[in-house]
């Protein structure tokens, strides 16, 4: 997993 929380955050929101 990367370290940067901006790809999480991009999935997150793609979840959502």
């Amino acid at each position: 997993m990367l370290e940067r929380r901006g790809l999480t955050d991009w999935i997150v929101v793609f979840l959502h």
